[in-house]
């Protein structure tokens, strides 16, 4: 059996100063989870979750934080990947969630971040845990040249997946552009059968966090902060109204 290796001081200390970083150049929703939830470092975990036991936490894999967000803005899409995880898992209807379902929330999140933060700084996360050729990862990435010259792939995956891409990274001259619902990413994944090499995902997607009543209530209280985004649901008939 392979020991996991114990966190040092240095790495704990190393990872809290990142995440203090982070703050000044981040919006409101980063310092007010900080705020509210405990920061661990462990290796305990492959990417990073959120664990809700005597109090919320925010668990972070310094391996994984070292080689994949060497950017502070890296650092901050994993986290708010966390965050808006938990929020969106709270509109759930299914007591375990499967792989494909898994990976539709996944697809929704990343693009819903990505269209929120799609400055330069922020590009090259998402990218670099999944390819842009590869199904189903590449729902779970913007595609090459995203948002002011993307190119969708032809052929790749079930039909419609050209078609999903464009709603998730809608090109950046649009104003106007139709987001997907989870229902229609997990509906083109069971098409698919979930056939191809299996994406990176991130967090723990456990329910028993999900459904915590202190979670909730944090929850709650940076939901009721957040602008409307079209993010946790739509406006304009189905279109949300906004330049990327």
């Amino acid at each position: 059996m392979t020991s996991i290796r114990t966190i040092t001081r240095t790495e704990s200390a190393v990872m809290m100063r990142r995440l203090i970083s982070c703050l000044p150049a981040s919006r409101f929703e980063m310092e007010t989870f900080c705020r509210l939830a405990g920061v661990e470092v462990t290796r305990a975990v492959p990417t990073a979750a959120v664990e809700c036991k005597r109090r919320p936490r925010l668990l972070m894999n310094p391996d994984f934080v070292a080689k994949y967000c060497q950017r502070d803005e890296h650092l901050f899409l994993l986290v708010m990947h966390e965050l808006w995880h938990v929020m969106l898992a709270h509109t759930r209807m299914y007591p375990r969630m499967t792989t494909a379902q898994n990976i539709a929330f996944d697809a929704i999140i990343n693009a819903g971040l990505m269209r929120e933060f799609h400055s330069p700084e922020y590009m090259g996360f998402f990218d670099a845990l999944n390819p842009a050729d590869k199904f189903p990862g590449c729902l779970l990435r913007p595609p090459v040249g995203w948002p002011h010259d993307p190119q969708y792939p032809d052929n790749l995956g079930p039909a419609g997946t050209k078609e999903l891409l464009v709603r998730l990274y809608p090109p950046g001259n649009l104003w106007f552009y139709d987001p997907p619902m989870y229902e229609e990413v997990l509906r083109l994944l069971l098409q698919a059968g979930v056939l191809g090499d299996m994406p990176l995902l991130l967090g723990n997607h456990d329910e028993e966090t999900e459904h915590d009543p202190i979670m909730k209530d944090i929850m709650k209280q940076i939901r009721g902060r957040w602008p409307d985004t079209g993010m946790f649901g739509r406006s304009n008939k189905g279109q949300v109204g906004r330049r990327i």
